[in-house]
């Protein structure tokens, strides 16, 4: 069993749906493509990381410290996850406010995922 292959793989299989979040969240086409470049060195990063915990800093056959490096990992990601949700809600809801009380019309153009028609999809 090596267990930086089976950790590869699951941070791979995850790669489509985060890109795809990013991109449903991201208004004209520099932000979509910035915010998909970066996502996209993150998760590779994400997976360089792996290879180096679990070769060099970790020894068979416990990888001890890999396992607990990726445990604490995984809360932070969590963590952050969960707070970009709220902040998406919140971001939704104020944006409703302003789409009850303001036309279509009246806004300027060009305001891309400020304006309060454009919705973060959670």
């Amino acid at each position: 069993i090596n267990p930086p292959l089976f950790a590869l793989q699951g941070s791979h299989t995850a790669t489509p749906t985060l890109l795809t979040w990013i991109a449903n969240n991201s208004a004209t086409h520099t932000h979509r493509a910035t915010a998909l470049a970066f996502g996209t060195t993150m998760i590779t990063f994400g997976s360089i990381l792996v290879l180096w915990l679990f070769g060099t800093l970790s020894h068979p056959p416990l990888y001890t410290k890999a396992t607990f490096t990726l445990l604490a990992s995984s809360v932070l990601i969590a963590l952050f996850t969960g707070a970009t949700l709220g902040y998406l809600v919140w971001e939704n809801r104020k944006k409703q406010v302003i789409r009850n009380n303001v036309e279509r019309e009246s806004e300027k153009i060009g305001l891309s995922d400020r304006s309060a028609w454009f919705v973060y999809n959670l």
